[in-house]
């Protein structure tokens, strides 16, 4: 049997891959090659990561609440995911049209390089520290 969190470790994984895939236009000449491929990459990233915390939202974090030794972890990890989530809907808002991408490579790079910074972060204290009080905790 599996662990408690071993959906969430695998959607993770799969963001990670996704991650990388858009990594791949932080060369300008692949960027400005093809804008339109990284437009797709932010979208693919964005489905996948609202698919993500939705399941977060809907499943684990409420068992975790339930429970007297999770709870408090689950609050913090919910309170400060809200920031990062705000974030990127500002990003995806922002870069999901070709032309924004083409005016303003610059800046599609830098905000870019940020939120896979931020969200490689969060994914790594999740596995580290949320995952582990979940599945040592599983009812």
């Amino acid at each position: 049997m599996g662990k408690k969190t071993d959906k969430f470790r695998k959607n993770q994984e799969n963001l990670i891959k996704l991650l990388g895939d858009l990594s791949q236009y932080m060369i300008v000449e692949n960027l400005m090659k093809e804008p339109q491929n990284a437009v797709r990459a932010v979208g693919k990233l964005s489905g996948a990561l609202k698919m993500y915390w939705a399941h977060s939202d809907k499943t684990l974090y409420p068992d975790m609440l339930k429970n007297n030794k999770t709870k408090t972890v689950a609050e913090t990890f919910m309170k400060s995911c809200n920031p990062l989530k705000m974030d990127f809907d500002r990003y995806y808002a922002k870069w999901m049209m070709v032309k924004n991408i083409q005016s303003d490579n610059k800046g599609f790079l830098a905000e870019t390089k940020k939120m896979i910074e931020s969200l490689e972060k969060r994914f790594e204290v999740e596995a580290n520290e949320l995952f582990s009080v979940a599945d040592k905790h599983a009812a």
